[in-house]
């Protein structure tokens, strides 16, 4: 009987160390939630997840005055520069836009920029613009025919950025902005925009979360959070 009882006290021993691993983790795990915010444990530190609609600051619904960036597709920058007055044709094809480039962008003589694309109405048609364009804006798009439903979709969609693990997020007091802000086309529904936004940039937090800190307690959390 003795012996049999000392044969399992390694087995009895493993156990114990097992449960104990497993309760340190859990508790190392557990989410904090203070009032508004989702916050995990990330490497011993607090882990913030980052607001979803952390991209309204760059879709206005309106502003005073709004630097105009000029749309321009194949089919119609021909016609186009062969209107603009010498100095700026010149001035384009110096720069080697004397022909169609997609995705190029320009500032022009007159203090307003060209921005060229193939096709306005592709979903990442504008996601550049906004890490390109210089300052804060606003900027508005202005179009030879109907904007597409989705410019600001495509706009917000380039406002995108996971920084949540870099430790401290707050930008230097003369620090440029990161990203230009757009006036929203009359022709778009701004409601759309933001539910295809918030949907997309948690759908893309959640994805560039640490697999390690979205065990189920943190998981929770954020699904509880909708």
């Amino acid at each position: 009987m003795l012996a049999t009882l000392l044969s399992c006290a390694p087995m009895a021993a493993q156990g114990m160390r097992f449960a104990v691993r497993r309760l340190r983790m859990q508790r190392s795990l557990r989410p904090q939630r203070p009032r508004g915010r989702v916050v995990m444990r990330l490497g011993g530190g607090a882990f913030e997840f980052p607001e979803e609609d952390r991209w309204r600051p760059h879709l206005l619904r309106d502003a005073p005055e709004a630097t105009t960036v000029r749309v321009l597709r194949e089919a119609e920058y021909d016609a186009w520069l062969a209107a603009r007055p010498d100095e700026t044709r010149a001035y384009l094809e110096a720069a080697g836009l004397g022909e169609f480039k997609g995705d190029a962008l320009a500032l022009l003589p007159e203090r307003t920029w060209a921005f060229l694309t193939k096709d306005p109405s592709k979903l990442f048609a504008f996601s550049s613009l906004p890490s390109r364009l210089p300052g804060a804006g606003p900027y508005a798009l202005e179009f030879a025919a109907p904007p597409p439903a989705t410019a600001a979709l495509s706009w917000g969609l380039g406002c995108y950025s996971f920084e949540a693990c870099k430790g401290s997020t707050a930008p230097k007091a003369d620090a440029p902005p990161k990203f230009a802000s757009l006036v929203v086309p009359a022709e778009n529904d701004y409601g759309d925009a933001a539910a295809a936004l918030k949907g997309t940039y948690l759908c893309r937090d959640l994805i560039n979360a640490p697999a390690g800190d979205m065990q189920r307690p943190a998981a929770a959390t954020i699904f509880e959070s909708f």
